[in-house]
Formats: C-alpha cells, sequence, structure tokens
C-alpha cells in the first residue's frame, strides 16, 4: 500500500520533461514533500525505485535528479497512511497546483 501511494503522490505531484533537471529537488528533497503527502517515512530508495518504475530518467550516486519540472504541485491525500509528517508549512511554487486526492 505504501508504494501505491508514493507511486500516486509522483503521478501527480511531478511533471516528466525531456531533460533531467539538476536545479529542481533531488531524490532526497522530493521524498521529504512525499512524506507530508502521505503522512509518514519514506526513504530515498523508495523514491528512487518508484521513479524509476514508473519510467523517469535519472542522474546521480547517492542522491539522484530526474526529469521533473521545477513546479512540485502539492498534493494532499483525503486518507494519509499516517501522521507524523506534515506539510502544511511547506513552499510551494506559486504556479504548483494544490490536488487533492
Amino acid at each position: 500500500m505504501k508504494k501505491e501511494y508514493i507511486k500516486n503522490w509522483i503521478l501527480n505531484a511531478l511533471t516528466p520533461t525531456k531533460k533531467i533537471n539538476k536545479i529542481t529537488a533531488s531524490s532526497y528533497g522530493l521524498k521529504h514533500i512525499c512524506e507530508g503527502s502521505i503522512g509518514i517515512y519514506v526513504s530515498n530508495e523508495e523514491i528512487i525505485d518508484a521513479m524509476i518504475e514508473l519510467g523517469f530518467i535519472y542522474d546521480g550516486d547517492l542522491n539522484y535528479y530526474f526529469n521533473i519540472s521545477k513546479i512540485i504541485n502539492d498534493v494532499v491525500f483525503k486518507e494519509k497512511l499516517g501522521s507524523n509528517y506534515d506539510n502544511e508549512n511547506r513552499t510551494f511554487n506559486k504556479k504548483a497546483k494544490k490536488i487533492f486526492i
């Protein structure tokens, strides 16, 4: 179930691009934003694995960069997996959408 939440977050929060973007968040930054949306701990490896399974291209060693837009949408799950993490205080790009799932 956790993996499905992570993938659902990726599909709604991130927009694929043609080139790898090293200006936006790395896998480590993405994991923190994802945690806030789903409410439980997400490892760097879980984000990397899910991104690769979904077909994103990447570059990196420990922290990966992917072919994603710099705009990361604020995904709000109606039912979170937990309540240990909160993304209410995160700052999102003004062009980002707030998506309710």
